[in-house]
Parts: structure tokens; C-alpha cells; sequence
């Protein structure tokens, strides 16, 4: 869970324990039991949507490496396969085998 929400759910939980403990006092400022409830139903759902953020974003950060490490091998081929051409063609047959000089 992120710093952010976990310490957001830590503060609301205090918070709303405090307030159910002192229910009497509170409720003619305009605190009801109810409201709590809801309150504590909005920080269980907040945190279980967190959590399965954790787990879609540790398998999003995989899918992540495992992309980069593709493109890599991509990269390495391509330069690989372009140098081959570069070095048995002149420069000017270069273009009928997909090799683009920049230069």
C-alpha cells in the first residue's frame, strides 16, 4: 500500500475509534454513528483497492522489465543484422537492403 493511503487509513481509523468512543458527546455537533460507519466502509474499500493496486502495479513493473529486456535483444539484432549489411555493401546498396544512412 502507498505511504499516502496507508497513512490516511491509520488516521481515519484513530480518528473514527476516538469519535465512537465519545459518541455522546459529538453527536449534537453533528457526528453521527452512522456517518462513522460509512467512514470506516470508505477506508475498507479504500484499502482493499489499494492493495490490488500493489499487485496489478508488482505485475505491470514485471511486464515491464520483461518488454525492456525484449527491446533489448530487439536492438542488439537489428544492429547486428544492419552492421553485416554495412560492411558487405557499398553505401550506396545500402537503401535496397533497408539500411537508412543518416549521416
Amino acid at each position: 500500500m502507498s505511504k499516502t493511503i496507508d497513512l490516511q487509513v491509520e488516521k481515519s481509523t484513530r480518528l473514527i475509534n476516538a469519535l465512537k468512543a465519545q459518541i455522546d458527546e459529538v453527536h449534537d455537533k453533528g457526528i453521527s454513528l452512522e456517518e462513522l460507519d460509512a467512514m470506516s466502509n470508505q477506508l475498507n474499500e479504500l484499502h482493499k483497492n489499494s492493495e490490488d493496486t500493489e499487485v496489478l502495479r508488482k505485475h505491470l513493473s514485471e511486464q515491464v522489465k520483461h518488454t525492456n529486456r525484449i527491446l533489448a535483444q530487439c536492438k542488439e539484432m537489428y544492429i547486428r543484422t544492419k552492421n553485416v549489411v554495412r560492411n558487405n555493401y557499398p553505401q550506396e546498396e545500402w537503401i535496397k537492403y533497408g539500411v537508412i544512412d543518416k549521416r
